[in-house]
């Protein structure tokens, strides 16, 4: 299955340059079906860029998946400047609500 999915320049440039392997959303009805093996197509103005989803990684919030991920594999430096971010994307409430995920890809 092929999933469309937005990002930010500033994201989408991270992944074209192999610095950013691991994608974290919110688990929603969108992501529930995105499955190991399937393809993501991720888009950005007038670009876009098809990956293989190779590893899905489940968590109550981003601040307990940071533990359990490479932290580097999502263009972020560190806990402390992921944190943050994501926490203005989701806020916490919704995160503990839905649950997030790290979709680990390569580029095909």
């Amino acid at each position: 299955m092929k999933h469309i999915l937005n990002l930010k320049k500033a994201y989408f440039n991270l992944i074209k340059l192999k610095q950013k392997t691991i994608e974290l959303r919110v688990f929603d009805d969108k992501r529930k079906l995105i499955k190991i093996g399937d393809e993501i197509e991720f888009k950005c103005e007038d670009e876009n860029l098809t990956v293989k989803v190779i590893n899905i990684i489940k968590a109550n919030d981003f601040l307990k998946l940071c533990e359990m991920i490479d932290i580097k594999k999502t263009g972020f430096s560190s806990v402390n400047e992921l944190n943050p971010v994501m926490n203005e994307f989701y806020p916490l409430k919704t995160q503990q609500e839905l649950s997030v995920l790290g979709i680990e890809f390569e580029i095909i």
